[in-house]
């Protein structure tokens, strides 16, 4: 049996008081294309990072297009650092953890396995 692992690449999205992340990613599980967005609001004084929690919607796309979970997704990064962890977690036993490096300022690539 294989290890369960995906690839993600975040698109990151800044409205002014909500930063976005809007990502494309597929996995080894039967390699559906999926979408997530994931959304936190910045409170006056933050830093326009990507480090924070996020309310987070995955919908696949191609598959089981009627498929939606919601999850809280925390991301944290080590000062001095280029590498940001990433946590997905529900009330569903839905628990993932990956690390990501940005690609540009506005995209994040991130590697991910069950945890």
């Amino acid at each position: 049996m294989s290890l369960f692992h995906g690839i993600i690449v975040f698109e990151i999205l800044d409205n002014g008081n909500v930063l976005i992340l809007n990502g494309i990613y597929a996995t080894s599980d039967d390699f559906k294309i999926s979408n997530e967005i994931a959304k936190r609001e910045i409170i006056e004084g933050d830093k326009k990072d990507i480090v924070g929690n996020y309310e987070s919607r995955y919908i696949e796309t191609l598959g089981e297009p009627d498929k939606v979970i919601n999850c809280l997704l925390k991301i944290d990064k080590t000062p001095g650092k280029e590498v940001y962890e990433f946590e997905w977690t529900n009330n569903e036993e839905l628990h993932q953890i990956g690390i990501g490096i940005k690609i540009n300022s506005n995209r994040i690539a991130v590697s991910y396995i069950n945890a």
